[in-house]
């Protein structure tokens, strides 16, 4: 309020200010340290009721005494901290700026103001007050006292307890706990009493029975040792040895009607055979080369790798098995077999897998879970990434050749750019025998963005990485191999460094003390198999991932296979084709069995499907197998009518269906084109179009499969298909202009010269032109496809709009201009304008055109030689066979081998050709909406929607302008604020410099404790007490806990 000044008590001097400030400080220390130390006993109080009242008071002087001394000794430390941090800000805030005006005001020579240089004992009396209620609503105050006391209690917690019993631990928390921490026995101790009976295997079995022994021969042990036995502990004798006096016993028979992935292993003494009987399912025994017997596929079946001898057939060695034929033994062979272990790297830890013993399929997932985070971890590691490139190009040679026939096989060197850097890189991997004079053979490996050159460049001198802290290279390996996935070096596949050196893991062989032994009947008709597992031997080592396919789950996804068709058949199209589904019940392949997860497993199972069906693989050698087996069909039921092959490697496949050949006879014109993408290589399609007049129906009627688009490719493909045709209907096909009796008025295509001059060729060997046509003489090419060829016009059109950017709008629409010209001086004209053409872009389109006499006559219609009236019969462009490439493919899809793209055309064509039979046979047309007066209609309503679009094309372009244009004012103006901005900030800071140096800043002065120095105050007595307090709670929880801990 303006005039209003509240009345000074008192002024202090600069001594008893300082006195002042030392004397709130101590203050908010106590008020701080006792109600911290209050509340806390309090807590304490609540939760523990017993506890004597006298421990609260003596807990609460303990705070009080330690708030006392510690905030006494960081007073000092407070003052400095904020003399530290009390600098003078190089930008402001819009409210700081009231107070450095009135800060600069002070500072000047002739200002004085008592009021603002001194302090009232009310403002010294509020201070504590403030300071109390700002520490009460500060969550911070709250979030520590909890914390503490939390600590408190487990500190007290633990000195009270200090046994902690471990809980039975699962296989992947033992196995990341360090050797100290793992309790004896692992996860599946041996003083474990529990069964397991129903173990995974018993999920598989179809019955289950257990017979009670009803002899009192005696029974033979777990370890070959007979003994008697009463008839209460008499067993089930399974095999009768030497006299019969000795033999193998079994407490327990299961049937199952197929092998299960794992063998359960008894924990007591009590033996459990099974009977594996495979006589409901012999195809499971079907193999590519020779059939499996029974125990064959046992061991196929099995996750684990058993190995050991097939045992012999000789007669003394035989065994005779009681529980296959219970009146009279069975003579089989004996399979003892050992499970092949596991493998285990060098850098891992002593003894692991450790304590692991496993009697069933019921363990945890302990090798594939570390693995996963060992490869997550590698993905974020740098030094891994850059070591698992560095072993990828040192373990491969180069490829090059130093002389002919002679390979390089230099090893990989890191070698500079002679100039600047390529994707930010400086290096590249090079070959170790390159030289300047060699060519562009040898390796030339540019690095990966994802690698750094550094620790790359250390990697290839063989020098210490810095970087050595990251756990995933130096820490110990846990990786757990089966014996089937071994590397051929049985090298480590994880990354390991020691001493900033990297060094190679070596799996080294566990031996695995599990057995079984199979007993398989020696006569071949007989598909059973007893197998008994040693009881009380466990596997030392975890389940392994269920890699392999089992018969089962390989049956259901041939199924699968089948039903989509060999034909063009891909992983991917098995996966979603919705007959797999059906088949599935709605689940997906991946769902049947975990081994199908792996994408390899499934491609090889659709290889291997498509090499039944193709047996001489995909290319042209099935082309030939194919085209003999049609030799031996009917004519009309051949598709494939020629093979023509050449030395050159050229190839010219002609296919047409029979009932489809017979329209070309009826067709007033013909199209042609060649399309890309449908066979994968070299191998391009070429198509034979019509137009079904009565029908009004477009028709691919030939199909021709060639790897060449030259004059002789296509003098090749034009007599292939007058071939075909001929062979077919028994008529010669040819063109109205050279025979009256034809119905053909011309012939269309793109502006490839080949395809048009190879035709003129076929024309003239074929003798199916005359020699003279009003006095011209039909023996030149040029001249003959004047006659019947017409070029599309959109094809000529894209050459005049990639000369766009080169041209101005009028000459550009002059060039559009020739397929319309009408008179003679026009075209002159026209010739003319090109010739003389200065723009190199138009000269070299131009001589293009003029380099084909043919071409620029098919083009109009007054240079051509084709009846007007013809002309105007047959289209000026080509888009119905474009169209038909892209149904085509949507059907057929894409990058197909060659006789798989073949024999999809052929179901195709056939199709079509029902269809169209169909159509004829009972009047119904496939597309009662294409009539000429339909097709006008669609016509227009699609230009009609063309000019909407390029009138709203043209309106955002404008639009789009007038924005560009505001954006660039926009942004002039903004520069040139921040240029006024900047040189005013530049004159502001060059009169505080000088203001500063002029009139230094003075906190104390004489007349009394200034308003800047009670503020830093503040801020000392905020910061003094909350310190002290935490470190108080730290010093007296120490000192009570024994109080509390009795």
């Amino acid at each position: 309020m303006p005039g209003y000044e509240k009345p000074r008590l008192r002024q202090f001097s600069s001594r008893s200010g300082v006195h002042a400030i030392i004397i709130l400080r101590l203050f908010g220390t106590l008020l701080m340290s006792t109600v911290l130390g209050f509340s806390l006993n309090l807590i304490h109080l609540a939760t523990h009721p017993l506890d004597s009242l006298y421990f609260s008071v003596y807990s609460t002087g303990l705070f009080t005494f330690w708030g006392l001394v510690l905030g006494q000794l960081l007073v000092p430390a407070a003052i400095k901290i904020s003399d530290i941090l009390d600098i003078q800000p190089k930008r402001f805030h819009r409210s700081h700026v009231s107070h450095m005006r009135m800060d600069r005001l002070r500072r000047s020579a002739n200002y004085r103001n008592d009021r603002l240089s001194c302090c009232s004992l009310y403002e010294l009396a509020v201070v504590p007050l403030q300071l109390f209620r700002r520490i009460l609503i500060s969550p911070w105050y709250w979030v520590t006292s909890a914390f503490v006391f939390s600590t408190f209690a487990a500190h007290v917690t633990t000195h009270s307890n200090t046994t902690l019993t471990h809980s039975h631990l699962p296989a992947h928390v033992y196995l990341s706990h360090t050797p100290s921490f793992r309790l004896r026995g692992g996860f599946d101790s041996d003083s474990d009493n529990e069964s397991s009976d129903d173990c995974g295997s018993d999920r598989e079995t179809s019955g289950k029975r257990k017979r009670k022994a009803s002899t009192s021969a005696p029974r033979k042990s777990r370890k070959g040792e007979g003994r008697a036995v009463s008839e209460a502990d008499s067993g089930i004798r399974v095999t009768v040895g030497k006299g019969k006096a000795q033999g193998l016993y079994v407490d327990e028979v299961v049937e199952i009607q197929s092998a299960p992935e794992y063998w359960c292993v008894l924990q007591s003494d009590a033996r459990r055979a099974y009977i594996v009987d495979l006589t409901g399912s012999p195809e499971c025994l079907e193999s590519t080369n020779a059939p499996l017997t029974v125990d064959g596929f046992i061991k196929k079946q099995c996750q684990d790798s058993m190995t050991g001898p097939t045992g012999a057939r000789d007669e003394g060695k035989l065994a005779e098995v009681l529980i296959l034929n219970p009146g009279e033994g069975i003579p089989c062979r004996r399979s003892n077999l050992t499970c092949g272990g596991f493998y285990t790297c060098s850098f891992a830890e002593q003894g692991h897998p450790r304590g692991c013993a496993r009697w069933d399929d019921d363990s945890e997932d302990v090798i594939a879970a570390p693995i996963r985070a060992a490869k997550s971890a590698e993905a974020k590691s740098l030094v891994a990434i850059a070591m698992q490139f560095y072993e990828s190009v040192m373990s491969k040679h180069c490829n090059g050749a130093v002389e002919e026939d002679f390979p390089c096989g230099g090893h990989a060197v890191l070698r500079k750019f002679l100039k600047g850097r390529s994707n930010g890189k400086a290096y590249l991997i090079g070959c170790s025998n390159w030289t300047k004079d060699d060519d562009i053979t040898h390796r030339f490996t540019k690095i990966p963005a994802g690698v750094r050159e550094s620790i790359l460049r250390k990697l290839f001198r063989g020098e210490a990485l810095s970087d050595t802290e990251d756990d995933v290279v130096t820490g110990p390996c846990t990786q757990i191999t089966h014996s089937a996935n071994l590397l051929n070096n049985k090298s480590c596949p994880r990354t390991h460094f020691r001493d900033g050196q990297h060094v190679r893991g070596t799996l080294s062989k566990n031996k695995c003390p599990a057995k079984i032994l199979i007993l398989i009947p020696i006569d071949g008709t007989d598909l059973r198999a007893v197998v008994i597992p040693k009881a009380g031997t466990p596997h030392n080592h975890p389940l392994f991932p269920r890699s392999k396919v089992l018969f089962e789950a390989a049956s259901k996804y041939k199924e699968c296979i089948t039903a989509t068709g060999p034909i063009g058949t891909t992983t991917l199209r098995v996966d979603k084709s919705s007959s797999t589904r059906n088949i599935l019940d709605g689940r997906l392949p991946q769902e049947i069995h975990p081994s199908l997860i792996n994408n390899r497993r499934r491609r090889d199972m659709v290889h291997k499907a498509r090499r039944e069906k193709f047996p001489a693989g995909t290319g042209m050698q099935a082309v030939w197998t194919e085209f003999e087996k049609e030799k031996s069909r009917p004519p009309a039921d051949r598709y494939i009518h020629a093979v023509n092959t050449r030395s050159d490697e050229i190839h010219v496949i002609i296919t047409m269906n029979p009932d489809l050949a017979a329209l070309t006879l009826d067709a007033s014109w013909i199209m042609v084109d060649t399309t890309f993408v449908v066979v994968h290589g070299k191998t391009n399609e070429w198509k034979l179009l019509i137009w079904l007049d009565g029908l009004e129906k477009r028709t691919v009627v030939g199909r021709v499969w060639s790897n060449r688009a030259t004059r002789e490719a296509f003098r090749l493909v034009w007599d292939g298909v007058f071939d075909a045709i001929q062979a077919l209907t028994g008529h010669v096909l040819n063109f109205k202009n050279f025979d009256k009796k034809s119905s053909l008025l011309g012939a269309l295509g793109d502006s490839e010269g080949a395809q048009a001059q190879g035709l003129g060729d076929v024309l003239i060997l074929r003798r199916m032109v005359p020699q003279h046509i009003g006095g011209m003489i039909m023996t030149d090419v040029d001249i003959i496809l004047m006659f019947i060829w017409k070029t599309c016009i959109v094809h000529f059109n894209r050459g005049v709009f990639a000369l766009e950017s080169y041209l101005d709008d009028l000459t550009f629409q002059y060039l559009l201009s020739f397929p319309y010209l009408e008179t003679d001086a026009e075209i002159q004209e026209y010739y003319n304008f090109c010739n003389v053409s200065s723009i190199p872009k138009l000269k070299t389109w131009w001589a293009h055109k003029k380099s084909y006499p043919w071409l620029l006559p098919s083009l109009n219609r007054q240079l051509s030689k084709i009846n007007h009236d013809h002309w105007d019969l047959t289209p000026r462009d080509t888009n119905p066979i474009e169209g038909s490439h892209a149904q085509d493919n949507q059907v057929n899809s894409t990058n197909r081998s060659l006789i798989e793209a073949i024999l999809l055309a052929r179901q195709l064509d056939s199709d079509n050709a029902r269809i169209i039979m169909a159509s004829r046979e009972f009047g119904i047309w496939e597309n009662g909406n294409n009539s000429i007066r339909a097709r006008f209609t669609s016509q227009a309503a699609r230009q009609q929607r063309n000019r909407v679009k390029q009138a709203e094309s043209a309106k955002s372009d404008s639009g789009a302008k007038k924005l560009r244009a505001k954006l660039k004012a926009s942004e002039e103006l903004a520069r040139k604020q921040d240029l006024e901005i900047q040189s005013l900030r530049s004159h502001l800071n060059v009169g505080l410099a000088f203001d500063a140096q002029a009139h230094p800043p003075s906190t104390l002065r004489a007349g009394g404790i200034s308003f800047y120095s009670l503020r830093r105050a503040f801020v000392h007595m905020l910061f003094s007490p909350f310190v002290a307090s935490w470190f108080t709670c730290c010093w007296s929880l120490s000192t009570v806990s024994p109080f509390l801990t009795h």
